[in-house]
């Protein structure tokens, strides 16, 4: 038989994912849940000011140093492990609502690449409160935030995380691959969570919680053939 022949006769072979698919797709699956516990578990450890004044914020750290520590932390990892959960989203869209899924892909890598690094603030906000009169601290940590490329840095981070979500899970939720219920939590859990009070940021970040563990789950109880193809 020719190679000509060889190449166009039918195969029945089962098919075989790559090696290390099921490694990937139970490592995004395991991270995109433990997103939403570190994330959900940051803002209830995080000692909140019951308001935006800077003034209470700093004396809030500075009452609960500890506890102000292991939230930052806490968060940090939460939102390192979100990037896995945006992968996990892209592979659900790679079939429908492609070009919806690279946008959202762009935004949500944009946001969880640099939202993770600005955690580290709230230390250099801690040392502020511990080793200066409130009044200077407080000088210190507004004329930081008001510099004016200081929201070049902090919005593309926060709103590209947030828009990301919402366009994969659109897409994903257009391919069958997750319920459109998921696509209400991202916004309303992120406009919920920006009073800086603890009742708040439980039901928030509670929302976080529930549209990640939703994502990994459906992630984890994919087959490896539809994980790897897309279909």
């Amino acid at each position: 038989m020719t190679t000509t022949a060889l190449e166009a006769a039918p195969t029945n072979a089962p098919y075989v994912p790559a090696p290390a698919t099921r490694l990937r797709r139970r490592a995004a699956g395991i991270a995109t849940i433990g997103a939403g516990v570190l994330t959900f578990a940051g803002f209830a450890a995080t000692p909140w000011e019951g308001s935006s004044d800077t003034a209470l914020y700093l004396q809030a750290l500075a009452d609960n140093p500890v506890q102000g520590q292991v939230a930052a932390v806490l968060l940090h990892f939460g939102y390192l492990l979100m990037l896995p959960a945006v992968l996990a989203l892209g592979q659900m869209v790679r079939r429908r609502s492609v070009v919806l899924g690279q946008i959202g892909m762009f935004f949500g890598i944009l946001g969880t690449v640099g939202l993770p690094g600005l955690l580290v603030v709230d230390f250099y906000g801690l040392t502020l409160a511990e080793k200066l009169p409130i009044d200077q601290a407080v000088a210190i940590e507004e004329g930081a935030a008001d510099r004016p490329l200081a929201l070049l840095m902090a919005a593309p981070s926060a709103l590209g995380m947030l828009l990301g979500f919402i366009l994969l899970t659109i897409g994903a939720a257009r391919a069958g691959k997750l319920p459109w219920w998921v696509v209400a939590l991202f916004p309303v859990g992120f406009v919920v969570s920006l009073q800086p009070a603890l009742v708040p940021a439980l039901i928030g970040s509670g929302a976080f919680l529930v549209a990640l563990t939703t994502v990994g789950v459906r992630t984890l109880q994919s087959t490896d053939e539809a994980w790897e193809t897309g279909r």
